[in-house]
């Protein structure tokens, strides 16, 4: 690639987010000064997602013409993946990307514990102490390892498809041989793996047939004209069971019960869309007037840095919970289809501290 100079990894997601879905994005710079070089590297969740990200080349981000290839890997491909079946014996070290910035090494540890017994699991940070978004994790026995990359690899956590490849003891990573197909037929055996396995209670579960918007992105404010700033409201959604815009959409899963008092929102919004001071309040105020319907909400927050438009809400309790997300799941805001996800109450709080003694009705601004 070439890059503009100042160019943030965020940037380069959300550029190649319609060529499909990124699961992750490295900048690369020099070793002493720490100044980009000018490339990246960008990694998608299928590879049906490559030619449509090279086609993306002469485009501009920040101005200047991108270039887009392949990698040496990715023409490697099939060969390694190949390798990657045939791996060599002892090899228990996984590398673990893509990761939401709050999640840690307890929660991360709860998640790949059902697969077998985890000697280390440490997520990466920087100087200051924050989260680089990737993980290693170690394993006792090979064959664990392998069963969790085959059954993790893309499961969403938190919002965010995981990246889960064979990471050799040197910290490198080798390409994971886990397709799509086999990922749909393994996630009902994982997901009954995590119900068994009590640390792993805080897991969401997955809404596989609306794991990424069916929709092209519209931005918010698409579908413009009704009294708002920045956003449109809820008052301007599509109807239910996937019919909007020409019955493009297809009906989303069925909402999952609702355990805990929590859950959050998908494709509330993009990110690269909005320009208006206040956005978030707009936002917040939307998601409130309709969630407030069924009951108090304690506790909300926009991720505006959040390539899928995530709204995180805590209501009073599991059953306004469960009725707001059943009211908000599959309509439409802003040209894009909701994906409410429930969020249990111990995972809530890790990524949230303040929300554990969160008690007071929140109101809007309007």
């Amino acid at each position: 690639m070439q890059l503009a100079k100042g160019i943030r990894e965020e940037d380069l997601d959300e550029f190649f987010s319609p060529a499909g879905t990124v699961v992750d994005v490295r900048l690369i710079s020099d070793r002493n000064s720490r100044r980009s070089k000018g490339i990246a590297y960008v990694e998608f969740l299928t590879p049906d997602s490559l030619p449509k990200a090279i086609s993306m080349t002469g485009q501009r981000v920040k101005a200047v013409p991108i270039i887009v290839q392949a990698t040496q890997s990715e023409k490697n491909r099939l060969a390694a993946a190949a390798q990657t079946l045939q791996k060599p014996p002892g090899v228990a070290r996984l590398f673990v990307g893509n990761l939401h910035y709050n999640i840690n090494d307890e929660m991360l540890t709860a998640v790949f514990q059902p697969f077998g017994q985890v000697e280390s699991c440490k997520v990466q940070k920087d100087d200051k102490g924050e989260s680089k978004g990737y993980a290693y994790v170690m394993y006792k026995g090979p064959d664990s390892a392998k069963q969790a990359m085959e059954q993790l690899n893309g499961f969403e956590l938190v919002g965010r498809p995981i990246k889960v490849t064979f990471g050799s003891e040197d910290g490198s990573q080798a390409s994971s041989a886990t397709d799509s197909t086999a990922l749909d037929v393994s996630r009902a055996a994982l997901m009954a793996k995590l119900a068994a396995n009590p640390s792993a209670s805080f897991m969401p579960m997955p809404t596989p047939l609306m794991s990424t918007p069916l929709m092209p992105s519209l931005g918010v404010g698409g579908l413009g004209g009704l009294g708002m700033t920045g956003a449109a409201g809820f008052g301007g959604m599509a109807g239910l069971g996937g019919v909007g815009l020409g019955g493009l959409v297809a009906a989303p899963a069925p909402v999952p019960s609702a355990p805990a008092p929590c859950f959050n929102l998908q494709n509330m919004f993009d990110p690269a869309n909005e320009i208006d001071d206040g956005w978030q309040q707009e936002i917040m105020d939307d998601v409130l007037e309709e969630a407030t319907k069924f009951g108090d909400v304690v506790h909300i927050h926009v991720d505006d840095k959040s390539p899928q438009g995530l709204v995180y809400v805590k209501c009073r309790d599991g059953q306004v919970a469960a009725n707001a997300m059943k009211s908000l799941h599959g309509r439409f805001f802003a040209g894009k289809q909701i994906i409410a996800t429930p969020v249990p109450e111990f995972q809530y709080h890790a990524l949230f501290p303040a929300a554990v003694g969160a008690f007071a009705p929140i109101k809007t601004s309007r």
